[in-house]
């Protein structure tokens, strides 16, 4: 459990009241954050188990992985203030660093740009903008690629990739346009393959990362991107189940909790819900003060009534339907690639996708790891969550024609699969069939159409 108390003192600000508010504080001792704020610290991050050895006693051996990362620690991105005497200053030392680039070839740039946000004119008190990556989740993706390079890169028993992030060395990476996602791309792959030092380069090394614009990305479920998909969410806030949870519990719930943090008129709706929600994570995050009435039963039951309706919004009408115009657009692009290689075509041998929250969540909830009631998979995905599919071909054999494996992976634990007897590593036909019924169809209009 974690205790919420006043620290890092020279990051925070106060005046004389604020100091009287923050002195009728308490230490709040709640259950949910130290999962939500992920690895912390000098933790050593999401472990990699080690690789599969053998599958129906056949030789096992990785051909194939794909990554799906959540972003790292963040600044909050509420843009209100977040209740009454707030005196929290956001402090960010992580900083972008670009440059415009037409025909200059590699070796020709001297110059980057340095993205600086001016102190005090800012939505939140500070230097930082909201939703930012922080240096704590810097730091987090930074763990995430260095077990990464010992399980995939130093390994020199089971060589799988050369010590050189490129097109040529077979890694993909992709991301969503947003600062916090690509800059926690980066940060993966600075602790995967560490930059040389300059004097043994020719140059800048330039490092592709794919994105696409967001009403058309398939990191998360849209309902822009597929309307049906909108639809179902607006079916189940209809559904007789849901309407009854909000009336017996969410709306008397959300009063209790806005009272206790100065909104005791607030009105109910499910942005302001998810406003509280992110205030409460990035302030327990980084040990700022939370409201003294705030006690940590009241967090604790409001946290999960957030997770549950979040949980729903991936399972309804079912996981199929839910995926098929949701995150079965990013598992379809993962599946295709993997297939690929499945089916003996070239291609790159690393693969990283940087989403968000709603990009982990989803997913597990596709492959059925959510019904399974483990805690791990059931409480929201954390910071720096980290989701890997490897792919394995399996020795020849004439009694079974199956030449491949699949293992998923969440934080650290190789996951049983339910479709696959609860099987860590699942032949590739058993995978196959049951991830097709996550695909949409190739006519996406007729796909999304409501």
């Amino acid at each position: 459990k974690l205790w919420f108390c006043a620290r890092k003192m020279a990051r925070l600000q106060f005046s004389l009241a604020a100091l009287l508010v923050l002195l009728a504080s308490v230490c709040v001792k709640s259950t949910w954050a130290n999962g939500y704020c992920g690895n912390r610290g000098a933790s050593k991050g999401w472990g990699i188990p080690a690789r599969a050895e053998s599958y129906n006693g056949r030789k096992a051996t990785l051909e194939r992985v794909s990554a799906v990362i959540r972003h790292g620690d963040r600044t909050s991105w509420t843009t209100t203030p977040c209740w009454g005497n707030d005196t929290t200053v956001w402090d960010c030392d992580l900083t972008f660093l670009s440059t415009p680039n037409l025909n200059t070839p590699e070796s020709e740039i001297t110059r980057l740009f340095r993205k600086v946000f001016i102190p005090g004119k800012e939505v939140k008190p500070g230097n930082c903008s909201i939703g930012q990556l922080t240096s704590i989740g810097y730091r987090q993706q930074l763990l995430n690629g260095a077990n990464l390079r010992a399980a995939l890169v130093l390994d020199e028993r089971h060589p799988f990739l050369h010590d050189n992030i490129s097109a040529h060395n077979g890694v993909y990476i992709r991301s969503d346009d947003v600062p916090r996602t690509v800059q926690s791309a980066q940060s993966l792959m600075l602790g995967m393959f560490p930059p040389v030092p300059a004097r043994m380069t020719r140059g800048v090394q330039i490092v592709d990362i794919h994105t696409v614009d967001a009403e058309v990305d398939i990191m998360e479920p849209s309902a822009k991107m597929c309307p049906r998909w909108g639809e179902y969410q607006r079916e189940l806030a209809r559904s007789a189940n849901w309407t009854a949870h909000m009336e017996q519990v969410t709306r008397p719930l959300f009063a209790e909790v806005s009272a206790a943090i100065g909104y005791p008129n607030r009105t109910y709706d499910q942005e302001a819900a998810m406003g509280i929600f992110d205030c409460l994570e990035t302030h327990a995050c980084h040990g700022f003060p939370l409201p003294a009435r705030l006690h940590a039963s009241l967090m604790d039951r409001f946290v999960a009534d957030i997770t549950w309706q979040s949980w729903q919004s991936y399972l309804y009408p079912n996981i199929f339907e839910n995926a098929r115009a949701g995150i079965g657009f990013l598992i379809k692009t993962i599946y295709q690639r993997l297939l690929a290689a499945v089916e003996g075509g070239t291609g790159t041998r690393f693969d990283l996708y940087s989403g968000h929250d709603t990009t982990i969540m989803p997913l597990l909830a596709a492959f059925g790891l959510h019904a399974h009631g483990d805690p791990q998979v059931t409480a929201w995905a954390p910071y720096a969550s980290m989701v890997l599919f490897e792919l394995y071909q399996l020795a020849p054999s004439k009694a079974d024609p199956v030449n491949h494996a699949v293992r998923i992976i969440y934080n650290g634990a190789a996951m049983e699969l339910g479709f696959c007897g609860m099987r860590s590593l699942c032949g590739w036909d058993t995978f196959a069939d049951y991830a097709l019924q996550l695909l949409p169809a190739d006519d996406k209009v007729k796909q999304c159409a409501v």
